[in-house]
């Protein structure tokens, strides 16, 4: 027996969302893992189907599974894999070799990749408790994930207790669920509270007693969710009528190769890059939360710009000295 962290669970949830997962669940297992491996073999290079078949021969021979597949059955799974993925596969036909003609896969998808991946990793080792650790963290209010999905695919209003973290005074709230969200291992329900104009996030852990109400509402049509927070760090939305502003930090070589590989945000750019620092640029809004985190790389990082963030950090290092002088 082990436990999936929460994450793990909703990607999992996330395929019985899919469409296509309903008729998945009747496919064999060995289906499921070999397009995963065609797609990840024909990233890497283009092949032939001979060199694929040699792959899918020696997985089956250490997994102990069947991935074998013949040319039509081949045929078949690059049809598959466009319909699920929107991963396309052609042939060339002078060298016989595959590639992939157009691999700009959303990050759900990706998600979906992963997660059978992580299916195939947990299914094909026998000792998991002792091999991989999961995350013991648990976000409470997932419990509502399945009702909110449910209302905003229905356009319908939720309402729930909220209690913010800044009050302990619990509120009844009525809002126009637009979307969910998720931040560091929490869940966000994203919309519009009736009467308001800003759109705003509420918590999953700090929502109880929900309700979906037969009460419909129209979307605003301008709005989408990932244009809402293009700019944004975490679930903090932009400020009405503020811009995005331009940031630079310097980091030591060292801290850069984690900033390189785990970008902190989508807008990020690397500027320089030497054997004394790797300066990069993003465009986004400052939040508490960006700023709390430019603080915990402590020495290995400089704000460069706006001068208005570097004065923030300087006086937030300078308080902290004087908590240990006293």
């Amino acid at each position: 027996m082990f436990s999936l962290s929460n994450d793990t669970y909703w990607r999992f949830y996330e395929l019985y969302l899919m469409p296509n997962f309903k008729a998945l669940i009747m496919s064999k297992f060995e289906t499921l893992y070999r397009w995963t491996a065609i797609i990840q073999k024909l990233r890497r290079q283009n092949a032939t189907y001979e060199d694929i078949n040699f792959m899918l021969e020696n997985l089956s021979e250490r997994d102990d599974h069947n991935y074998n597949i013949s040319l039509r059955s081949f045929q078949r799974d690059i049809k598959e894999i466009a319909k699920l993925f929107d991963i396309h596969i052609q042939c060339n036909r002078q060298t016989r070799h595959y590639y992939i003609e157009s691999d700009q896969i959303s990050p759900n998808k990706e998600r979906l990749l992963e997660s059978f991946e992580m299916i195939h990793a947990l299914k094909t080792t026998s000792t998991i408790s002792t091999e991989v650790q999961f995350e013991k963290q648990h976000s409470p209010g997932t419990e509502n994930l399945l009702g909110i999905l449910h209302a905003i695919r229905q356009n319908k209003q939720v309402q729930f207790i909220y209690t913010k973290f800044s009050d302990d005074i619990p509120e009844v709230r009525t809002v126009n669920p637009y979307a969910l969200k998720e931040y560091r291992n929490r869940w966000y329900l994203v919309g519009m509270v009736p009467g308001e104009e800003s759109v705003k996030c509420f918590g999953l852990d700090r929502l109880n007693d929900l309700e979906i109400c037969t009460t419909g509402f129209k979307k605003q049509e301008d709005f989408d969710v990932h244009s809402h927070f293009r700019y944004s760090y975490g679930v903090i939305g932009p400020e009405k009528d503020r811009q995005p502003q331009d940031i630079e930090l310097s980091f030591t070589p060292m801290q850069a190769k984690y900033i390189k590989t785990l970008p902190l945000h989508h807008t990020q750019e690397i500027l320089t890059d030497n054997h004394e620092e790797v300066r990069i640029s993003l465009k986004m809004h400052i939040t508490y939360d960006f700023t709390m985190d430019i603080l915990s790389y402590g020495p290995d990082v400089k704000v460069l710009k706006p001068k208005s963030l570097a004065k923030e950090i300087k006086s937030r290092q300078a308080r902290a000295m004087e908590r240990y002088d006293g």
